[in-house]
């Protein structure tokens, strides 16, 4: 499979994901699309960069920081806050192998008796763990960066749509 195919397919399931996150919180019907695209350009920026053989911790915070930055104008676009739709998206990337690997060495470690079976065992369940926190930590890391940077800029973007939105009605019902 080449490339481009498996980076459109990555960022095809990831939008699935992002959509049934999403719909935990009883959303309107635009931010379905809106999550849907930010996990998808979120999970194919890190998709990209693993490529490239850049650590998944960092290639998770490049795609944090791509979900943060677009999710303001799209929160705009949908007339909805930011957050709720950057974090629904940022969940397809919780590195959920690192987690169950986790799991499997600590029971793996409680299992065997031998020193040598429990430190590889005891590595295993070391190395899991600090991947799993570190991604999802530089994850929140790069999508709160851009929200709170842009906070009142996003604000006012929405606060003028509002407006927009409010005139138009008054003309219209004026007419």
């Amino acid at each position: 499979m080449d490339f481009t195919l498996q980076l459109l397919n990555d960022g095809f399931f990831a939008a699935i994901a992002a959509v049934g996150f999403a719909s935990i919180s009883n959303p309107n019907r635009g931010t379905f699309l809106a999550c849907a695209l930010l996990a998808a350009i979120g999970h194919m920026t890190r998709f990209v960069l693993l490529g490239y053989g850049v650590h998944l911790t960092l290639a998770s915070f490049a795609g944090g920081i791509a979900i943060g930055v677009l999710s303001i104008p799209a929160a705009v676009w949908v007339k909805s806050p930011a957050e709720g739709l950057s974090f629904p998206a940022l969940l397809p990337m919780v590195p959920g192998k690192f987690a169950y690997g986790t799991i499997q060495a600590l029971l793996e470690c409680l299992r065997h008796s031998g020193e040598d079976d429990f430190m590889h065992y005891f590595y295993l369940l070391n190395y899991n763990w600090l991947t799993c926190l570190l991604t999802i930590v530089m994850m929140v890391i790069g999508v709160t960066i851009p929200l709170f940077t842009f906070r009142n800029h996003g604000m006012d973007m929405l606060r003028k749509a509002r407006r927009q939105l409010h005139r138009a009605h008054i003309l219209k019902a004026t007419r």
